[in-house]
């Protein structure tokens, strides 16, 4: 009988730039006029929040952020090799860089022969890893 390992983690993209642009999706929403007004004040968030998000909008915390989310990356990865598995399946929740709305399948196999992969070259702001476009 086979057994089966279930594993889960993030695929947060503000974790492949740096510290000071990872709460970047969240200033962007608090400067969205159709986000209602009430939401965007930081006194009606959960303290938690407000702690996180401070006087600098999150950039002191992202640090504590990044290395939660590696703790946990690297957690899940020794589970994974405890389990000795013969294959692994990966997956997305998302193809956007190979399908748009007009065709999005619900799932999809991709392989190529030959890639180059260029993950930094449409990117505007830095990665965290300082690496060229």
């Amino acid at each position: 009988m086979a057994e089966l390992m279930l594993a889960g983690v993030t695929h947060y993209p503000p974790l492949a730039g740096t510290d000071d642009d990872m709460a970047g999706i969240h200033r962007r929403m608090l400067a969205d006029p159709d986000v209602p007004e009430a939401e965007r004040d930081p006194a009606s968030w959960p303290a938690e929040q407000r702690a996180e998000w401070g006087e600098d909008q999150a950039r002191s915390s992202a640090s504590t952020h990044r290395r939660s989310l590696r703790d946990g990356f690297t957690r899940i990865r020794a589970e994974i090799e405890a389990f000795e598995p013969d294959a692994v399946l990966i997956w997305g929740d998302d193809q956007y860089e190979n399908f748009r709305e007009d065709l999005i399948p619900p799932y999809a196999i991709l392989a190529y022969d030959d890639l180059v992969a260029r993950p930094w070259a449409e990117r505007r702001s830095p990665n965290a890893w300082r690496e060229p476009a």
